[in-house]
């Protein structure tokens, strides 16, 4: 395998606002490159595969603001319309995609804001009406799933999902609150 090296300073100058726009694209890239790993691994639970997609659509939407904002800097906009034309090709692409309705199967969604809803949900939880309507939403979507909470510091959550019968046993069984003395469970509940 060939290698490229380099000494940062000489190919990133920090002072280069094209050096600083690249390595933040190449820093969200590598964000997008270790959570795509997470999300898509076989054996996991439901809900942390659910955060892990979450946690790469909210990757993708500061992705996509650097480069919807490109053109806000002179010498970016400079080096973006200097790029081969599959470049420029892939930049048009991408900027139809984020603005405009391109999904027959959500005609109504447009892809910039449906990122920032899911980036904002994800790193802000419900604090509007907005964000608290979509939330109860999901509550109500999930009535019927048996959940709960392992509350025995001597056992291990287990890593099944919810739906599988050892978990839902599993869940069952820690429905009963296993203190030592209520000092531990005060102390317990306050964390």
């Amino acid at each position: 395998m060939k290698r490229l090296r380099f000494h940062m300073a000489e190919a990133f100058p920090p002072s280069d606002p094209v050096a600083l726009w690249v390595m933040n694209l190449s820093i969200a890239l590598g964000d997008l490159r270790i959570v795509a790993i997470y999300a898509t691994r076989d054996e996991q639970p439901d809900a942390e595969r659910l955060y892990f997609v979450r946690l790469f659509a909210s990757h993708l939407r500061e992705i996509a603001k650097l480069v919807a904002e490109d053109h806000k800097n002179e010498e970016v906009r400079a080096f973006v319309a200097a790029l081969p034309q599959p470049g420029q090709d892939a930049r048009v692409e991408v900027d139809r995609m984020l603005h405009t309705h391109p999904y027959k199967h959500r005609p109504d969604v447009i892809l910039w804001r449906d990122l920032k809803r899911v980036r904002d949900d994800t790193f802000h939880y419900a604090s509007d009406d907005a964000s608290h309507e979509r939330l109860r939403t999901a509550m109500n979507a999930v009535t019927d799933l048996e959940s709960g909470h392992l509350l025995d510091d001597n056992e291990e959550l287990e890593r099944n999902t919810p739906t599988s019968p050892r978990a839902t046993e599993r869940m069952r069984s820690t429905r009963t609150i296993r203190c030592r003395s209520a000092e531990r469970c005060m102390s317990r509940s306050s964390r």
